[in-house]
């Protein structure tokens, strides 16, 4: 399957979508910042409103996937499932890469991929994963839920860490450590997956140093690519993701543009300053 995306206000055939779980839950006051939220979502009602936007985009003719599901399915074989562990656990900071044996140990022991997919979501603390036997001091000073692997509650946002761009994929350099790891689930989607086993394009790499986030990109027509220069994307990321796509003669992009907007945080991504409604 080909990944066809050249509009942001066209008839939508096929989305995925992450349902919030128990990821939200794990918030704590002390960690809300450091996660980039300002409040405790409340789960149940977070919910309610997402299945509701489901059902509208099916009554719509969507076909809807889940980032779930699909993140799953990616592991059917065993060395893409160990692959997966492994890169989750390099990539989800010094204290899980210190403690990579228990990690590893108590991931590889789920027996459901899909399980295994919201726990890495989910986040694993120090007592799930034993670390703490053995050193009383720290347990008695880490009286917080202390995380081994953070959880990912910003994965609803499901456009930010890769994003459709004409004939290809913009896997996202994220801005803010706690979301390096969304990507990951993007990559092992569109290497492994059924549906796609490597076949579609990717015009920016998360593994490259300048940071890119799909909220600041948006397909607006005829081959331009609208991108948002803002406190998550910079300008060295937009040059990188130009010389790929526009050297492709088969990306379906010809042109992009550039919109410069404020480095803070009211603005934060290209979408949330600009909404396409049709066509004028």
């Amino acid at each position: 399957m080909r990944v066809e995306v050249f509009s942001e206000i066209g008839a939508l055939k096929k989305v995925l979508v992450h349902r919030p779980g128990p990821e939200l839950e794990q918030l704590t006051p002390p960690h809300l910042s450091r996660m980039l939220f300002d409040d405790i979502p409340y789960l149940k009602g977070a919910q309610q409103e997402h299945d509701r936007f489901v059902q509208a985009l099916k009554e719509e003719g969507a076909e809807v996937c889940t980032l779930r599901q699909a993140a799953a399915q990616s592991l059917s074989a065993p060395q893409a499932r160990a692959d997966f562990i492994r890169d989750f656990i390099r990539e989800g900071g010094a204290a899980a890469q210190q403690e990579a044996r228990a990690l590893t140990r108590l991931l590889s022991e789920i027996p459901d991929n899909e399980a295994l997919i919201e726990k890495t979501m989910a986040g694993v603390t120090y007592d799930e994963a034993g670390v703490y036997e053995g050193r009383p001091l720290t347990r008695a000073v880490r009286r917080d839920t202390r995380y081994l692997l953070d959880p990912l509650p910003n994965l609803y946002f499901t456009r930010d860490p890769f994003s459709a761009v004409g004939r290809g994929i913009a896997f996202s350099r994220m801005h803010a450590p706690t979301r390096q790891r969304e990507t990951i689930y993007g990559r092992y989607i569109f290497s492994h997956h059924p549906d796609f086993l490597g076949q579609v394009k990717s015009w920016y790499a998360p593994d490259a140093p300048f940071s890119l986030e799909g909220g600041d990109l948006l397909n607006l027509g005829s081959g331009v690519l609208g991108a948002g220069l803002s406190q998550r994307t910079q300008p060295e990321a937009l040059e990188g993701l130009a010389r790929t796509a526009l050297a492709d003669e088969d990306s379906g992009v010809d042109r992009i543009l550039v919109f410069h907007i404020p480095n803070i945080r009211a603005f934060m991504h290209l979408d949330t300053v600009f909404t396409q409604l049709d066509r004028d």
